[in-house]
């Protein structure tokens, strides 16, 4: 102790902070340390910034050294016998040290909780994992996933939560910014005031907490948006932290997920960029249980139009959900267990987005179905979205999970105080605009609607008005959209033909036919025909549509299967399983 401790500045915060670690046992002060210096920082540097061991920042580095509960008795391996294993589940265990490991803690929880008088209720749940289990097959993150759903259920029979090494690693600490999931935020500290707070739109008994800061890095200024949604009692189930512009490359990158696995583990789930994107670099990483399901297009459509949608929390690759929705890019809902999510999109020159959050989306109900708002209702109420200081007292937007337009509808220029003078100068401005950008326009259909309209603004003249003003200022405002709308078709239009030229040469080297095949081929129309009439809802339905139909991953499988002379993914898979149920007794099935 005295040697980790010394050279010390002994003065007072720095004194008072060092007799705080002192009453920690030692070897939980070594073990603080060590895990400090695994990041790059040491015990002796936090606590010359007064860095005491409550302080939220140590959350994560303590998570790890704190002493366990009563222990319970472990197998090292499987709960039942491999040489009379018959089932594809059992195959994959016994192939599996992890899994085999798991499966002892399975049965250890099982019988602890039976053993003190929960023997209908361990039944029920044991019964319950079992049937989740076979239905896995040979599916080593399947099986994983439900092996690990079984404890957790046995330990809120009242299992003891350390059951051993294998559970302690497949479910960590996951920590945010000093806030571990699960753990309770602290009324009334000086880190919990820094949030603004209200009930939270969709999930009833929970609070939705945000901060957002101003902050400067030797590459720039960006801007940190923290979010919380915690229960009345303060468990967070929610944390989230986004930072906009980030500034990181693909090593960077790659560092940082790595950084991450080795506290985590092996990522559940790794999901590129889209080949098809006209953002160039970018992945979604997640660990733990928390699954990552694709948005409907229904969904998708309603974050396109700025729609508000209660579907849960979700994720995307470049931290905006709506701007995602009008590129065609993959938009995901997150469900399932615990978890942690890593989500950033860069360019060439190192500049782009970073979002990283931990969600428990079992611990609070969430919707079953996308019901976005009839536009025709008018738009959703809202908040004001926040600025990038948000102050006391102020206003906070509205829940993440349900998303109100990102740009607030422009009050009307009829209702914008100017003068006679002033609209007759933004007028003929329009009517410049239409003349000199008219032929820039991508098709026939804008070029017409903007004929109409610069043949109202050429009737303007000094004898006009207020009331023929304010109309002419209304056709200047319906001019200012349709640019708008054209530009937005340029920049859809340009990842449209990037994903079409991208999937139909994948689709060339394919000499067959099958469904998947055919559907392909009919998003990729779908959006030819989008591309040749120029409209912008349409070209976003059909993108949509091509990004939720082609799945590279399941293309590569059917070609895969039918190499091996099999006419789908399914009897392909069919064999394959049967196979390793007898592969422990030496005989292969013929393909054929």
């Amino acid at each position: 102790m005295v040697n980790l401790f010394g050279g010390l500045i002994r003065s007072g915060i720095v004194s008072a902070t060092l007799s705080a670690w002192q009453k920690l046992p030692a070897d939980e002060v070594a073990c603080v340390d060590q895990n400090l210096r695994r990041e790059g920082f040491s015990l002796n540097s936090a606590i010359q910034q007064g860095i005491g061991p409550t302080d939220p920042r140590m959350l994560d580095a303590r998570s790890a050294c704190r002493g366990r509960g009563p222990q319970q008795t472990v197998r090292a391996g499987p709960s039942f016998d491999c040489a009379k294993a018959n089932y594809a589940d059992e195959f994959a265990i016994c192939s599996n040290p992890e899994l085999s490991q798991l499966d002892g803690q399975v049965v250890a929880a099982y019988d602890y909780v039976r053993g003190h008088g929960g023997e209908q209720a361990a039944r029920a749940t044991r019964d319950r994992s079992l049937r989740a289990r076979r239905s896995c097959g040979p599916d080593i993150g399947c099986i994983k996933r439900v092996q690990i759903e079984a404890i957790k259920d046995y330990q809120r029979l009242g299992a003891p939560s350390d059951a051993g090494p294998a559970i302690a690693a497949a479910h960590p600490e996951y920590v945010v910014d000093g806030l571990a999931l699960g753990n309770k935020v602290v009324f009334g500290s000086a880190a919990y005031r820094e949030y603004q707070c209200r009930p939270s739109d969709q999930f009833g008994g929970f609070f939705f907490c945000q901060k957002q800061r101003q902050m400067q890095e030797a590459r720039g200024a960006y801007t940190s948006s923290n979010t919380i949604l915690h229960a009345a009692d303060g468990t967070a189930v929610y944390v989230n932290r986004s930072l906009e512009p980030a500034f990181f490359d693909a090593d960077e990158a790659k560092s940082d997920v790595e950084a991450r696995s080795k506290r985590y583990g092996n990522p559940a789930h790794v999901i590129p960029m889209p080949a098809t994107s006209a953002v160039p670099n970018g992945m979604i990483v997640s660990w733990g249980d928390v699954s990552l399901e694709p948005v409907d297009v229904a969904t998708t459509k309603a974050l396109a139009d700025g729609r508000g949608v209660r579907v849960g929390f979700m994720i995307d690759h470049i931290g905006n959900l709506r701007r995602s929705a009008s590129m065609g890019l993959p938009i995901y809902r997150m469900r399932g267990g615990a978890g942690y999510v890593w989500a950033a999109s860069w360019n060439d020159n190192g500049i782009g987005t970073l979002q990283f959050l931990t969600i428990d989306a079992s611990r609070f109900m969430q919707p079953d179905s996308a019901v976005p708002a009839d536009p025709s209702l008018g738009p959703p109420a809202s908040a004001p979205a926040a600025s990038a200081n948000v102050t006391p007292g102020a206003v906070l937007p509205r829940d993440p999970s349900s998303i109100p337009p990102t740009t607030p509808t422009a009050p009307s220029a009829a209702k914008v105080p100017i003068t006679p003078e002033q609209a007759r100068v933004r007028i003929k401005a329009g009517l410049d605009r239409i003349t000199s950008q008219r032929n820039t326009l991508p098709n026939e259909a804008f070029k017409v609607r903007l004929d109409m309209i610069a043949a109202k603004l050429a009737t303007v003249n000094d004898q006009m008005d207020a009331d023929a003003l304010k109309g002419l200022l209304r056709e200047c405002d319906a001019e200012d959209a349709i640019f708008s709308e054209a530009a937005e078709f340029r920049r859809t239009s340009e990842v449209a033909t990037r994903a079409v030229a991208i999937i139909k040469t994948r689709l060339d080297t394919i000499n067959f036919d099958a469904p998947l095949v055919h559907d392909i081929k009919a998003a990729l129309s779908s959006v030819n025909n989008a591309l040749a009439e120029a409209d912008i809802k349409t070209l976003q339905q059909a993108l949509s549509e091509l990004n939720s139909v082609y799945d590279a991953n399941k293309l590569d499988r059917l070609v895969d299967a039918k190499a091996h002379g099999f006419d789908t993914i399914e009897s392909y898979d069919d064999f394959k399983e049967r196979q390793s149920k007898l592969g422990k007794s030496g005989i292969r099935l013929n393909e054929k």
